[in-house]
């Protein structure tokens, strides 16, 4: 890995830590349970890369937020809406620049709108069963399907 990439790795990580509340000595101990070593400048290249991905968000929870994106009548990622939703809920103005934990905290303050606006009958209307609105895999229960058939 060239000196820049190295660089940009490393200060992504770090601000990944800082952001998970973790400083001084606690940043330590998660770099040493993570990697076996104390400092995000000793890592190696391959140790670095792992430790970026797993800050990453994953695929499954952009499909979340994708979905109460759309149980909330927005158009997406780029709706107007969800980007100031989301910049008051994670600070961040990129919401490409999140980290695992700030998307962990996007979908919890998501999910507690749609239970909000459901609870005071001020949920879009949804094309799914209002019971399927809160998650993406309801009602797909073969078996369930089978039995009903």
């Amino acid at each position: 890995m060239d000196d820049q990439t190295r660089a940009k790795r490393c200060a992504y990580i770090l601000l990944s830590i800082k952001e998970a509340g973790l400083e001084g000595a606690k940043a330590v101990q998660f770099l040493k349970r993570r990697t076996g070593q104390t400092t995000v400048e000793t890592l190696s290249d391959a140790d670095l890369d792992a430790l970026a991905a797993w800050f990453k968000p994953t695929t499954a929870q952009w499909k979340k937020i994708g979905y109460f994106c759309r149980v909330l009548g927005w158009s997406g990622f780029d709706d107007p809406a969800f980007l100031t939703f989301a910049r008051r809920v994670t600070t961040k103005e990129n919401t490409k620049l999140l980290n695992k934990m700030e998307v962990r905290k996007l979908i919890g303050a998501l999910s507690s709108m749609i239970n909000n606006l459901d609870h005071h009958g001020r949920l879009p209307p949804a094309a799914a069963a209002p019971d399927a609105r809160l998650s993406p895999e309801a009602n797909h229960d073969p078996k369930e399907k089978a039995r009903s058939g």
